[in-house]
């Protein structure tokens, strides 16, 4: 089998970083066009298999470029577009999803500002 052809048939594939801390190999999704592999990674360390909501830059992508309106650089995607979220299966949050839900609405609406440089964090 050929590199396309597994490409072709997989939904998903695996993206292997390397670093003085040895190997890591996380999930990400991807499309295909020809053979034009198209992915969408963001600058942070890929150390966990939680990768959350890249399936909607990846949509937004794709669609930009078959629209022939993508652009170069960088776009930031927050909860309130959708690009990043929160796990609530598993039962593990079950009494405070409530709790999430407002937090998560403060921070769209903006009364809530997220620091983006760690350094800012509390």
């Amino acid at each position: 089998m050929t590199a396309r052809e597994r490409f072709a048939t997989a939904r998903v594939a695996r993206l292997a970083t390397t670093g003085p801390d040895g190997p890591h190999v996380v999930p990400i999704v991807f499309a295909l066009s020809g053979d034009t592999i198209f992915h969408a990674v963001d600058h942070k360390p890929k150390r966990t298999t939680a990768l959350k909501r890249i399936d909607t830059s990846v949509y937004d992508e794709i669609k930009s470029f078959k629209d022939k309106t993508l652009k170069p650089g960088f776009v930031n995607y927050d909860l309130k577009s959708d690009g990043v979220g929160y796990a609530t299966s598993g039962g593990y949050v079950d009494d405070i999803q409530d709790q999430l839900q407002e937090a998560a609405d403060k921070i769209k609406s903006g009364e809530t500002k997220v620091p983006t440089d760690p350094k800012q964090v509390k």
